[in-house]
């Protein structure tokens, strides 16, 4: 299996790295969203955060703090949006878990994130359903 990000850990491509440790990478985005915009990745792959074992889930975010904290200080970032795309549903392009820093500087429309998903107010008719279901 082929991957970019993995070719990226191993030196086969050229990243912008901004940050590594033994486990973990953090990289610019090659399609940047603003300035600043930066993947972490865990060096071993997984293709999504529900494949990450348990015990690396708190240091895959400790390096987005770390990370975060530094577009905040040195890029003087206003606000950030972190998220992760898991299936290429959710809009996943590289099949390798990779969370993204966005800074964000007040120059854009301000918008949250969510615009691209609207609120369905019809839903809210199943929390009772969908509520037990997360429980079970």
């Amino acid at each position: 299996m082929e991957c970019v990000f993995c070719d990226i850990v191993k030196g086969k491509l050229n990243a912008y790295k901004v940050y590594e440790s033994e486990n973990y990478l953090a990289f610019l985005d090659i399609n940047p969203r603003s300035k600043g915009h930066t993947l972490v990745i865990p060096k071993d792959h997984y293709s999504s955060i529900l494949e990450l074992p348990e015990e690396k889930i708190f240091g895959l975010f400790n390096v987005v703090k770390i990370v975060a904290e530094r577009i905040v200080k040195n890029l003087s970032a206003k606000g950030i949006n972190i998220c992760i795309n898991n299936g290429k549903e959710a809009g996943q392009i590289i099949p390798h878990l990779h969370v993204h820093i966005i800074p964000r500087y007040g120059d854009d429309k301000g918008e949250a994130i969510e615009v691209f998903l609207p609120v369905r107010e019809e839903l809210r008719k199943e929390f009772d359903i969908i509520s037990k279901k997360l429980k079970a």
